[in-house]
Order: structure tokens, then C-alpha cells, then sequence
């Protein structure tokens, strides 16, 4: 298994990720806590039409974030909007709510699976129940963990996803962070 630096933006957890070449932790935070006046649940996923405003909005946001600490813009990968749009499908129909939901609780199984190969740095921000790509992005900023992986500079690329459904908090977010290998 080759050397990784995988951040993660979890509720007080510390993993280690086994590699050949040594053990690179996972960076411990906290995960978002979700806004408890959250609109009523919804059965299906925004349509492409209506999510595609809000992952385009939220990415500009970040990237407006990274712009005022002198950072340069992430770019939208395919791969990474993939793996983050399945993974807040996994989150909508509840009740896991956190970075290791099964199906694949892996983020650096999951990105791999999308097509993100080569990676040297990846991590993930989940947030629930914020209506608003304004709203989800000022929610990160406000917490440390969040706004560290919007901040990092070893992050070059970015995948947005938000699906709705049954689950407690009506809507979901997630951000998932890259870098490829030199």
C-alpha cells in the first residue's frame, strides 16, 4: 500500500491508516452539528437541474473562503463530485451520520471506487440540515475542523454532492477534498 495523508473531518476520532512505508494518521476534528430546525424530510434527491446550482454554489463559496486566506481556487473533479455525491446518498436516508457509513466506510475506498487514483492527500466535510450552499459553507467555516480542510493548501480539487431524503436532518451535504501525486 503506498504512503497517504488522508484528513478527516470526523467527531473526535483518530484512525490510522496502515501504509508499507509507515502509518499516516487521520487528522482528528469534529463533525458538523446539524441545524435541529431543519425543513421537514423529503423522499427524493434534488433533481441534476436543482442540485447542480447548489454544488456550483457551494464550490464557488469555498473557493471565495480560500481566496481571502491568499489560497488558490479548488477545481471541480469528476471523480471527487462523484464519490461525494454517492456518499450523500449513503447520509439521506439515515441514521448514520458520520465519515464511516457503510456501505464503503472508507473515504479513500470510496474516492479510489470513483475513479481517484494517484491521491497524496484527500479528506471530506459532511454537514446536514443547512437549506443553503451559504448556509453549509459559513456552518464549516465556523467550525475548526471544517475550515482546516477548506484551508489546506495541499488541496488542489474538490467534489460536492447534497442529497435529500428520510433521514432526520432532510438534506446533506459533502465535501471531499483531493490532491494527486506530483
Amino acid at each position: 500500500m503506498r504512503r497517504s495523508s488522508v484528513i478527516l473531518s470526523t467527531l473526535a476520532v483518530v484512525a490510522l491508516l496502515g501504509c508499507a512505508a509507515g502509518v499516516a494518521p487521520w487528522g482528528p476534528a469534529h463533525a458538523e452539528t446539524p441545524d435541529e430546525a431543519a425543513p421537514a424530510a423529503h423522499d427524493a434527491s434534488p433533481s441534476p437541474e436543482t442540485r447542480e446550482p447548489l454544488v456550483t454554489a457551494v464550490v464557488a463559496l469555498t473557493n471565495t473562503e480560500r481566496a481571502k486566506a491568499g489560497l488558490p481556487p479548488l477545481r471541480p473533479n469528476e471523480s471527487l463530485i462523484q464519490a461525494a455525491q454517492a456518499y450523500a446518498g449513503v447520509l439521506a436516508p439515515g441514521p448514520c451520520f458520520e465519515h464511516t457509513c457503510p456501505p464503503v466506510p472508507d473515504l479513500g475506498d470510496r474516492v479510489t471506487r470513483a475513479g481517484y487514483a494517484g491521491y497524496a492527500w484527500i479528506g471530506e466535510n459532511i454537514a446536514a440540515g443547512r437549506s443553503t450552499a451559504a448556509g453549509v459553507v459559513q456552518g464549516w467555516m465556523d467550525s475548526p475542523g471544517h475550515r482546516a480542510n477548506i484551508l489546506r493548501p495541499e488541496f488542489h480539487e474538490i467534489g460536492v454532492g447534497v442529497a435529500t431524503g428520510p433521514g432526520r436532518y432532510a438534506i446533506y451535504w459533502v465535501q471531499v477534498f483531493g490532491a494527486r501525486r506530483q
